[in-house]
């Protein structure tokens, strides 16, 4: 309990100098807020405020653990049954978790328990316990430098190569925001998205994870066993462009371990090999792959995996819950996340790729103080390196004291 009064008073310590101009939520007086406390277990729901005065009074007096606001815009935000709320629209809001993304490092420094039999192990925990089966498993979960950084190269993807390119969204329109722990979300507050429904909303999920994409429109006749020459240009806009510089970059390898990510059928990934060069200098000469050695060669089966795993590849691992929920509550920016102590900080788009989560996300930068450290493993904040540790008492800056606190790998001394 000392260790929810500490984390309390330190956010109270941030939200008592916020500045109203640092909380900004278009449509306000439409929003549904909720709220977790340190000291209270579920979530406070069905708030309203009238302006953002309201609203900053309200983290100033309570400082939670978390706090949300609505995707969505009702007429009665306030009003405890869904139905009553009179639903007038939502923001098209995508998340990318690192939690939902397959890493090496995760070995490192996420590890599980069977709350069953004890068992234990690191990396991504199971669905099942491989000793007694048991599906009660529970997870400690940190992040590190490397996890942040896929998680802002599949963010940047999402905002370059999906909603300004394909989709042709402005930048005025978006917002990126760190979500204060594992990765990002992008909320989009265009008019032309506020009536989509959950069905529209699903459309954008599969184009954005290159799901369903029509295979035959990639291939043309190589898929009717007919002989076509060339395959579509690496400069075509949308998925067309996409696949073909995914098959470039996959015989090339020029895309980092590509052959080792995009896992294809022994015969097929023999045949590529065999053409390769035919293949490189087509795409040399005319920005397009040849396909007409494989049209004959192979079964359509075999295409269409190939496809698929290149839509793997160059769509972007988002939330699917998160972007189809028409009714979400997000984090909203600027405010702290309970579990790490840091900002929910809105990012730039020109500073996107300088951003650093563990640096410029970091609040409480001033003070140490002495904590009893359960388990951690080596982390890096503002540039310096701390543990790891393990049941060991040690000084610690503030801002590496409340992370480990509130991952609940440490407690006050």
């Amino acid at each position: 309990m000392k260790e929810k009064i500490f984390l309390k008073k330190k956010f109270k310590e941030y939200y008592s100098t916020l500045n109203i101009g640092e909380i900004k939520i278009s449509g306000l007086k439409n929003r549904e807020f909720g709220f977790v406390m340190f000291e209270e277990s579920g979530m406070i729901r069905h708030k309203a405020f009238d302006n953002i005065s309201k609203l900053i009074e309200f983290l100033r007096e309570y400082s939670p653990a978390h706090a949300y606001y609505s995707s969505a815009y009702y007429e009665n935000p306030s009003v405890e049954n869904m139905n009553e709320k009179k639903w007038i629209g939502a923001d098209l809001i995508f998340d990318v978790d690192v939690d939902r993304i397959p890493t090496s490092c995760k070995e490192k420094h996420d590890k599980w328990i069977c709350l069953n039999c004890g068992n234990t192990g690191t990396g991504t925990e199971p669905k099942a316990c491989n000793v007694c089966e048991s599906k009660r498993i529970e997870s400690k979960k940190l992040v590190c430098q490397k996890c942040l950084e896929i998680a802002k190269t599949e963010i940047t993807k999402l905002v370059d190569d999906f909603l300004l390119n394909d989709f042709g969204f402005k930048l005025k329109d978006m917002e990126i925001v760190f979500s204060g722990h594992r990765g990002y979300h992008v909320h989009v507050f265009s008019k032309d998205v506020l009536a989509l429904d959950q069905n529209a909303r699903r459309e954008i999920i599969d184009y954005v994870k290159g799901r369903g994409i029509d295979v035959y429109f990639l291939f043309g006749g190589c898929l009717n066993n007919e002989i076509i020459n060339y395959g579509p240009s690496i400069n075509e806009p949308g998925w067309l462009g996409r696949w073909s510089r995914g098959l470039y970059d996959y015989i090339t390898s020029i895309k980092g371990n590509m052959k080792e990510k995009v896992k294809i059928p022994e015969k097929l990934s023999l045949l590529l090999a065999k053409n390769m060069d035919k293949i490189i200098e087509s795409y040399l000469k005319n920005d397009k792959p040849l396909l007409s050695p494989l049209a004959l060669s192979l079964k359509s089966r075999n295409l269409k995996l190939f496809a698929e795993k290149i839509a793997e590849e160059y769509g972007v691992k988002i939330d699917e819950q998160v972007t189809l929920d028409v009714k979400r509550l997000i984090r909203i920016p600027n405010t702290l996340h309970g579990k790490t102590g840091l900002k929910a900080a809105i990012v730039k788009y020109d500073l996107l790729d300088s951003f650093n989560p563990l640096t410029d996300a970091v609040i409480f930068k001033n003070g140490k103080i002495t904590i009893k450290v359960h388990e951690s493993p080596e982390i890096c904040m503002l540039n310096r390196e701390f543990g790891p540790y393990k049941n060991q008492i040690v000084d610690l800056p503030i801002y590496v004291a409340i992370y480990l606190i509130g991952q609940q790998s440490a407690e006050l001394f």
